[in-house]
């Protein structure tokens, strides 16, 4: 094991040095996260996929607004993830809030879904 600063990290990464890479997406939409992992190309694309199938399946769900033929075409990708092991995730992160109902402005982030920001964050006395 080496210990790096990220921007070692960053150039190993992109050097394709690295067979595992930390990646946690919370996302209200699924192509949002796999548009940034799976698309050839892509900014968190760290696996270094280029896969033609996969791009336009991507491109066909991110186009197109029937949220049946977008399930079918995520359905495709991770099959495609699954049976090439073209990506393994080793943990899916979940995050929960809970609070007293005097507690006011808690919630979670529409377009990241992760817990939004404390500023917001007050209590009735």
């Amino acid at each position: 094991m080496q210990i790096l600063d990220q921007g070692a990290a960053q150039q190993a990464w992109k050097a394709n040095e690295y067979e595992i890479f930390w990646n946690s997406r919370g996302d209200s939409d699924a192509g949002a996260a796999l548009n940034l992992i799976l698309s050839s190309g892509a900014a968190v694309n760290f696996a270094h996929i280029e896969d033609p199938r996969i791009d336009g399946w991507l491109n066909q769900a991110a186009a197109g607004s029937d949220q049946a033929e977008r399930k079918n075409l995520y359905t495709k990708i991770q099959r495609a993830v699954d049976e090439e092991a073209i990506v393994f995730p080793l943990y899916v992160p979940a995050d929960q809030i809970a609070a007293r109902k005097s507690v006011k402005g808690l919630g979670f982030d529409p377009a990241l879904g992760t817990p939004a920001g404390a500023y917001a964050v007050s209590v009735d006395t």
